[in-house]
C-alpha cells in the first residue's frame, strides 16, 4: 500500500513541477511582452500568473522534502531490520 501511495506522490509531484515551472516562465515571458508592448492590464495578469507558478513550486519542494525525509526513514528502519536479521541468522555458538 504504501509502494503505491509513494508512486502516486513521486507522480503527481513531477507532474506539479514541471507544471508550475512551465506556467511561471510563460507568465513572466508574457509579462515582459505585455510590459514591453505597454500593456498594462496584461503585463499586471502575467506577472501574477508567473508568481503563483514561482508559489506553487516552493510548496511543491517542501512537500517533496516531507515525503522524502519519510521515505528515506522507513529505508532505515528496513535497512536496520535487514541487518539485525543477518546478523542473528550468522552469529554462530559454540
Amino acid at each position: 500500500m504504501s509502494e503505491n501511495s509513494s508512486v502516486v506522490v513521486e507522480t503527481a509531484s513531477a507532474a506539479v513541477t514541471s507544471l508550475s515551472s512551465k506556467t511561471a516562465m510563460v507568465g513572466g515571458s508574457v509579462g515582459f511582452v505585455a510590459w514591453f508592448a505597454s500593456l498594462d492590464w496584461i503585463a499586471i495578469v502575467s506577472i501574477c500568473v508567473a508568481v503563483v507558478g514561482g508559489v506553487i513550486s516552493v510548496c511543491n519542494f517542501f512537500v517533496n522534502l516531507k515525503y522524502q525525509r519519510q521515505k528515506n526513514k522507513r529505508e532505515q528502519e528496513i535497512h536496520e531490520l535487514t541487518k539485525r536479521k543477518l546478523e542473528g541468522d550468522c552469529n554462530v555458538k559454540k
